[in-house]
């Protein structure tokens, strides 16, 4: 393992581990892991297209969706997790004050 770059060797687990002082980069309060633009409950992400002009030129595009972050009550404990706002308007998380 290389400690200066703070990355492991993957040559046996074929996968490269960021070590977690990378990551906070010195700063506290942090999450280790990187957010993903996805809805805890159901899972939907970000979609795919084409922005098309006028002229029929095509660029691809992305779609985000609505994510919004709640305290909400997980398996009796307050976390604080990204929903999208279907979930929340439908009721499939309860929300703490």
């Amino acid at each position: 393992m290389t400690e200066e770059c703070g990355i492991a060797d993957a040559s046996q687990t074929g996968v490269a581990v960021i070590s977690s002082e990378l990551l906070l980069n010195g700063r506290k309060g942090f999450e280790k892991t990187a957010m993903a633009r996805r809805c805890s409950i159901c899972g939907k992400g970000p979609s795919v297209g084409n922005n098309v002009s006028h002229a029929n030129n095509k660029t691809r595009r992305r779609w985000l969706p609505n994510l919004q972050q709640v305290r909400a009550r997980l398996n009796g404990a307050v976390q604080r997790i990204r929903v999208c706002t279907r979930c929340l308007r439908s009721g499939k998380v309860e929300k703490v004050a």
